[in-house]
């Protein structure tokens, strides 16, 4: 019986372990009124309103809660930034409150949704200096396929070596309206997740024998 409490503890701590760590507001629990001041998130692009694309928040319907939609047609571009202060602004996401380090391959995650249109979106993810100069970028990333469902995208990228910090960009899909919901990173086990399963193992052990 306490072998298999072990395991269970175990296993259920693995589960916690690979559970991505979101980006400031990343699973769109916090109402945006304005893509352009509130809640972490802006938006940029061509043409917004009836000439290019439209930017939207939903309290329910996403993969879990609320989400972000992008609305887009013609020839127009369109994006969400996070954070609202980014790039240039000096603003960005620290490395170690993603769990990232500069020069690893980290596992980007994002769910996304296509509710009209073929065409998918995608996640463009750019790191930066402490001195706000662009080191290097993630290039849009789409899947392969558009789905109708919820899905969670995953895309592994080598984050640069001289990085401080990150922005996440969801990208439009042409002619599509798209959602994203739960936009993060998948911590590595061996610096998140072995840590928290040592933990629940020691735990475990010395109740038992206690």
């Amino acid at each position: 019986m306490k072998k298999l409490t072990l395991s269970l503890a175990i296993l259920a701590m693995a589960g916690m372990a690979s559970a991505a760590l979101l980006v400031p507001n990343g699973d769109f629990e916090t109402a945006i009124t304005d893509f352009g001041t509130d809640a972490n998130w802006r938006t940029d692009g061509g043409e917004w309103g009836a000439g290019g694309y439209t930017p939207s928040y939903h309290a329910t319907g996403g993969n879990g809660g609320g989400y972000a939609q992008i609305e887009s047609w013609g020839d127009n571009w369109s994006i969400f930034v996070n954070p609202v202060t980014a790039g240039l602004d000096g603003g960005g996401i620290p490395l170690a409150a993603l769990g990232v380090t500069a020069g690893n391959t980290e596992t980007f995650t994002f769910d996304m949704k296509n509710f009209a249109g073929t065409n998918p979106g995608g996640l463009k993810v750019e790191a930066w200096r402490a001195d706000n100069t662009l080191a290097g970028y993630l290039p849009d990333w789409r899947p392969a396929l558009a789905t109708t469902e919820w899905v969670t995208q995953t895309v592994d990228w080598t984050v640069p070596a001289d990085a401080t910090k990150l922005i996440f960009v969801p990208v439009w899909g042409a002619n599509s309206t798209v959602g994203f919901d739960n936009i993060g990173v998948v911590p590595e086990p061996a610096t998140f997740g072995l840590l928290g399963l040592a933990g629940a193992a020691v735990f475990v052990l010395r109740r038992f024998r206690g």
